[in-house]
């Protein structure tokens, strides 16, 4: 089961990274349209092909448009200011920890000058946030909890949904098992306990809690 899960987790991150070549690929065929509408109008002077080289290495490095993948990564930046891990971003991302895409797209971050830092803290830099123009801070009190709920996976969201329940009351991982329906060795559990607790909305091995981050006005 856990083998079937992670090779569909790597086909979504395929899937994304496919998504995000096409809108790249549209975005620079519409650029291309535009310069040359613009040159023909203007009758402009050709420019000489070193030029040409020069002009779309710029247009590439600097004004491109973010692609939706770069987006996501900078936005769950952004709503950190204190930095988050790179293992932390992935999830937060939607992407796998070790697959091509997120890290083709962290490269192309830290090439660009948008993030800085390395794999255990990552931060947004003053122009990642000018790049990401506006996004979507997170919310404070119980809209925070509602927040997480609707980003989490099954698992995820009840095992959230009831260890908040009980707060600021722990709970032992098998009885926090049972509520769910899930085997408290089963990889299914375990799993969706290591995301919690990478994501830090769940604290304690034997005795599980949810953070206090949770109920804490940010």
């Amino acid at each position: 089961m856990s083998a079937t899960v992670a090779s569909v987790g790597r086909t979504f991150d395929k899937l994304k990274v496919l998504l995000d070549k096409i809108e790249a690929e549209w975005a620079n065929a519409t650029e291309n349209d535009a310069t040359s509408f613009i040159s023909r109008n203007h009758r402009r002077a050709h420019a000489s092909p070193a030029e040409n080289r020069a002009a779309s290495a710029d247009s590439f490095d600097e004004s491109r448009k973010l692609l939706s993948g770069e987006r996501r990564i900078l936005t769950s930046l952004a709503q950190y200011s204190e930095g988050r891990s790179k293992a932390q971003v992935a999830i937060l991302a939607g992407y796998a920890l070790n697959g091509g895409g997120f890290n083709n797209y962290l490269g192309a971050l830290r090439s660009r000058g948008l993030i800085k830092g390395n794999g255990d803290r990552l931060t947004v830099t003053d122009a990642g946030i000018e790049a990401l123009g506006s996004w979507e801070a997170l919310p404070t009190g119980p809209a925070l909890i509602d927040h997480w709920r609707s980003r989490l996976g099954k698992a995820e969201r009840l095992i959230l949904e009831t260890l908040t329940q009980s707060y600021p009351d722990p709970l032992s991982k098998e009885e926090v098992a049972a509520r769910v329906g899930y085997e408290a060795n089963g990889g299914g559990f375990n799993n969706a306990l290591g995301r919690l607790r990478a994501l830090e909305l769940v604290q304690g091995r034997g005795e599980l809690r949810a953070s206090d981050n949770l109920f804490e006005a940010r």
